[in-house]
């Protein structure tokens, strides 16, 4: 998630701990180009510490009928205009583009994070360290899954969590513009009294219907036969 993101950290003014190949133990690291890299939808890169770990990617197939196969990973085909697309993004971007992006970022996750910590009725999941904000409700009969459609009915599509519950939004380029920080924190706490406040039933269509009760369900392999009964259903004509 944070690829293209976390290296330029520093350089923006946030430290972080190391992470990359400088860990003794780290063998690959794998970055989503298209999230913090702003590159086509898709595209994705897995690095390796040395060729030897890297030689176990690629597929070869010497006895094949019709002459020598190797490839340099599973997929025989890849998309040449994605791979272009991508090398122009980053170009374009540069070092200096890319950090400027994170310097931006970083300050509307700041800004969120203490918004989210000033409501009462919140409370933060985990240390973020990088743009993923996590937070829940302190209040059992506060459900934190009717909070996120209260968020959607003004505009807001936030992850769920579970086990245990809680919603988490992914902070990126498009949430810097000036004032978007500050409606996401207003919208927020309009929201938690929005369910604190609701008639009984107002929520019972909304997701909690589903992740409340999908949480307590003892056996998770009829959760999963639910998912792929659901996966099925897009097959169908």
């Amino acid at each position: 998630l944070g690829s293209l993101l976390l290296p330029f950290l520093p350089a923006a003014g946030y430290p972080v701990k190391p992470f990359d190949f400088s860990v003794n133990g780290v063998t690959s690291l794998s970055a989503d180009t298209h999230k913090y890299g702003y590159a086509p939808k898709g595209s994705s890169v897995i690095l390796y510490a040395n060729r030897e770990l890297r030689a176990y990617q690629y597929c070869v197939y010497p006895d094949w009928m019709g002459s020598i196969y190797a490839t340099p990973a599973i997929a025989g085909s890849r998309p040449g205009a994605l791979i272009a697309g991508t090398w122009g993004v980053m170009m374009h971007m540069g070092k200096d583009g890319y950090a400027q992006c994170a310097k931006q970022i970083m300050t509307a996750v700041w800004e969120m994070r203490r918004g989210i910590e000033a409501i009462p009725d919140l409370c933060l999941q985990g240390e973020p360290v990088m743009s993923v904000l996590c937070f829940t409700t302190r209040r059992s009969d506060v459900s934190i899954y009717n909070v996120s459609d209260a968020m959607s009915q003004r505009g807001w599509e936030l992850s769920l969590m579970q086990f245990p519950a809680g919603l988490h939004i992914c902070v990126t380029h498009i949430h810097t513009p000036p004032g978007v920080a500050q409606t996401f924190i207003k919208d927020l706490r309009d929201s938690v009294e929005h369910v604190k406040t609701a008639k009984p039933g107002e929520f019972k269509d909304g997701v909690g219907a589903i992740y409340g009760v999908a949480e307590q369900i003892p056996d998770r392999s009829m959760v999963s036969d639910i998912a792929i009964g659901y996966l099925d259903t897009l097959y169908t004509a």
